[in-house]
């Protein structure tokens, strides 16, 4: 008995000393072999793999040490080992603390995800999440990717679908919300037993519709699309950080590349396992990112390697990765030549399906002491889409500008940039009610 109570007292601290160091030493390990895409071992891979061996090393090698006793007295070693494993506890209990106060108040993504074959992981069917970054809302979610509406069912026709990047998804207001919410809830108030999905994600594009629409119509059998668009969405097509992208020939012509083989359709694979994230790391990264230079991006390299990490196109022939532009047609700014080739596939996979275009314009906005009602890059979007007769434009800048005379902006949030970012409650409202206005009229 006073043997154990011996080494009770004084291997304790030392023993959980070392399995913190294993621990930790085989969680860098791991990140550095697993957690980086791709074959390159960049600075950031090389470090993070140098620090888990090197932790390894130490934790078996003090152990071993310990062993046969050439480490010096059981009392230093336990001494050393005490004050360095409390302190480790608490900066972790510290850090825990921190990381529930975020997720409770500011950020909480989906904890389960599952595995998409067009998108990689999606949020798991009525998984949630809070987004408190800019507004603050939360946000539910349905298969596919899909947004809780108001009236969502599962009937197979009436439905409405309705694409487009951050704007549409909008996190930073509840679902109700939403302008495709609002617009649902309109066309009922209206007689229409319509059900709208929201299919908004971040980051999306143009090439990102033409490819999706396709395997959405097999899915929903829309009675009407949706599509949301700012000159942008043409312009970062065009980049291979996209799901999809597109990429000229040398005879001028655009071609779609998309990163996964959807050929059979649309496929979500429930996972078995939670995802988890740190808050700390995802908003220490941001911070890191904002400083920019040298320690800034390394930093960001070693803390969120997923950061760098593009997608991997799979079915794209091999002289089409890279292709250079047509002459003198720029992928850099909006214009028709750019734009006609784009707008015309998207026709195309909409099969006769009516089209309504949402144009978001960034007009109103603060700029120094006045307020900036125009937006010329809106105006020739307008312009351009005007020309497809076959499409209904929805066009909330008029209603935006009265708002902004009203002394309201329809963007900004109490904790964002004031007339900047995503839709507010305002600019929801009066986008949803146009929205549902023009679904309406192509239903007539």
């Amino acid at each position: 008995m006073g043997k154990v109570c011996f080494w009770m007292k004084y291997q304790f601290w030392s023993l959980i000393f070392r399995l913190e160091l294993f621990l930790f030493g085989a969680y860098f390990f791991k990140s550095a072999i697993f957690d980086f895409k791709g074959t390159n071992w960049e600075t950031g891979r090389i470090l993070t793999l140098a620090a888990g061996i090197s932790l390894l090393i130490i934790a078996v090698v003090i152990s071993i040490l310990k062993m046969i006793n050439l480490l010096g007295t059981v009392n230093k070693l336990e001494m050393f080992s005490r004050y360095l494993a409390q302190l480790s506890l608490w900066c972790f209990l510290s850090l825990l603390v921190i990381e529930v106060t975020l997720r409770a108040v500011i950020y909480n993504p989906p904890l389960r995800r599952d595995s998409a074959n067009w998108a990689g992981d999606i949020p798991g069917v009525h998984s949630v999440m809070l987004w408190g970054k800019e507004g603050y809302g939360i946000t539910q979610y349905e298969k596919w990717g899909e947004i809780r509406t108001p009236y969502y069912d599962k009937e197979k026709n009436n439905d409405v679908i309705v694409l487009g990047d951050s704007q549409t998804e909008c996190l930073q207001v509840n679902d109700s919300v939403k302008f495709t919410s609002v617009a649902e809830t309109i066309v009922r108030q209206d007689g229409y037993d319509l059900d709208l999905h929201n299919l908004g994600r971040s980051g999306l594009a143009m090439a990102d519709y033409v490819s999706w629409i396709p395997p959405f119509i097999s899915l929903y059998r829309p009675k009407v699309i949706v599509v949301q668009l700012t000159e942008n969405d043409f312009i970062e097509s065009f980049q291979l950080g996209q799901f999809n992208n597109f990429v000229f020939r040398d005879n001028g012509e655009i071609d779609l590349i998309q990163t996964y083989d959807i050929s059979s359709g649309f496929k979500q694979k429930v996972r078995r396992k939670y995802y988890f994230d740190s808050q700390i790391k995802e908003l220490g990264y941001q911070r890191w990112y904002l400083m920019g230079g040298a320690t800034g991006n390394l930093l960001a390299e070693i803390f969120n390697p997923m950061a760098k990490a593009k997608p991997l196109v799979e079915n794209a022939a091999p002289e089409s990765i890279g292709s250079t532009p047509a002459e003198n047609v720029s992928t850099e700014i909006f214009t028709t030549q750019l734009a006609e080739p784009q707008m015309k596939m998207l026709l195309d996979v909409s099969e006769g399906i009516p089209l309504v275009v949402v144009l978001l314009p960034t007009a109103p906005f603060i700029s120094g002491d006045k307020i900036q009602m125009v937006d010329p890059t809106h105006e020739r979007l307008k312009e351009f889409i005007e020309h497809y007769p076959e499409i209904t434009i929805v066009d909330p800048l008029p209603e935006f500008q009265q708002l902004a005379s009203s002394g309201r902006l329809p963007r900004g949030f109490f904790n964002s940039t004031p007339g900047r970012g995503h839709l507010n409650k305002y600019g929801n409202e009066i986008v949803g009610r146009l929205l549902a206005k023009a679904v309406e009229q192509v239903l007539e």
